[in-house]
């Protein structure tokens, strides 16, 4: 049977989708349409050939040049063809150029893994929506962007080591919360900028809990741009990406990290956190002052205890009046600082 050909133009991507599957089905009359090429473009103009896979690839080549086409994306149903035509079909196509190559559906033993991993341009974008059955490979988390539907293989470790790639998403994972967390303060303390966007879906039976993930990391919410985010600082003096956030989702379980380039846009956020840095440390001197006050009314004597207090006390105000300015200021940038 020959494999279905589908090129898709997608809004705001620029992008055709060349699919390989087996393609049969019955008219509105029930008439049994035999297994043929489908060539589609933008959900709203069809073409159907029953010619060979050549002159799909011919067409490839002469849609990508009539509509200036900057990206295909080559899409493999693993559960519609046979073995030697997913060789095959990939063996061509990826002489060619393309943007992303997307594997669906069945299986992805070790040597089908090794292949895409050997073969697929690292430059590229590479998704697997299949099993895979294989614990990995060194080129797996090299690619430009990439997605596993099943990622059990996938480390804390392997995380921290990605840079500079644009999107990951992991689905079937072994993380935890505190794998998360960890995560996030090792962002936010690396020099180095590790990737765009991150979404991770939490191992089976964990309850996405957001106070061990959120754990001392100085967080604002801002309801003038994304509403459902946390945003974070990190290192701003060495990373081109310094604005990180978080979006969780906890019916599905799911972390979805992105990060941004400091621009005027963000100014707001990045003056609402560095308050709340302040804050951070001036209840934490707070803390420190009733902890002195405490100790001080056992040992101090008269004279010195009532030095000492009034000392404290003072401070205390002092720290009061900044953190309910810091409060102010937050309440005027619609910025909500609570976890």
């Amino acid at each position: 049977m020959a494999p279905e050909i589908k090129i898709i133009r997608v809004a705001y991507e620029d992008a055709f989708y060349l699919t390989l599957r087996h393609r049969w089905y019955l008219t509105y009359d029930n008439i049994f349409v035999s297994s043929r090429y489908l060539l589609k473009f933008n959900h709203s103009c069809d073409f159907e050939t029953m010619n060979g896979f050549k002159s799909c690839l011919q067409f490839w080549d002469h849609a990508t040049y009539i509509f200036k086409v900057k990206k295909v994306i080559v899409v493999v149903h693993n559960n519609q063809l046979f073995p030697e035509q997913i060789r095959k079909y990939l063996a061509i196509s990826l002489l060619k150029e393309y943007y992303q190559i997307s594997i669906r559906m069945g299986v992805v033993d070790s040597e089908y893994f090794d292949y895409l991993m050997e073969n697929v341009n690292l430059d590229k974008k590479l998704l697997i929506a299949a099993h895979i059955t294989t614990t990995g490979h060194p080129n797996a988390l090299k690619f430009r962007s990439f997605e596993y539907l099943e990622a059990r293989w996938v480390t804390l470790d392997d995380l921290k080591s990605i840079q500079n790639k644009d999107f990951v998403t992991l689905v079937n994972t072994i993380f935890t919360c505190e794998d998360i967390n960890d995560f996030i303060l090792f962002w936010i303390k690396s020099e180095n900028d590790l990737m765009e966007g991150l979404n991770i879906t939490l191992a089976d039976g964990v309850v996405l809990d957001t106070d061990i993930i959120l754990k001392g990391i100085p967080i604002i919410k801002s309801e003038k741009l994304i509403p459902s985010a946390f945003f974070f600082l990190g290192n701003e003096n060495q990373k081109k990406f310094s604005i990180g956030t978080l979006v969780l989702d906890h019916e599905c379980r799911t972390v979805s990290f992105e990060v941004f380039e400091r621009q005027e846009y963000f100014n707001e956020v990045v003056s609402s956190l560095k308050l709340k840095e302040k804050k951070i440390d001036l209840e934490k001197r707070k803390t420190e002052i009733n902890r002195i006050e405490e100790e001080g009314l056992k040992n101090w004597n008269l004279y010195i205890r009532d030095q000492k207090i009034k000392e404290t006390r003072l401070e205390k105000e002092a720290i009061e009046a900044e953190l309910d300015t810091i409060r102010n200021e937050f309440f005027r940038l619609g910025i909500s600082d609570n976890q």
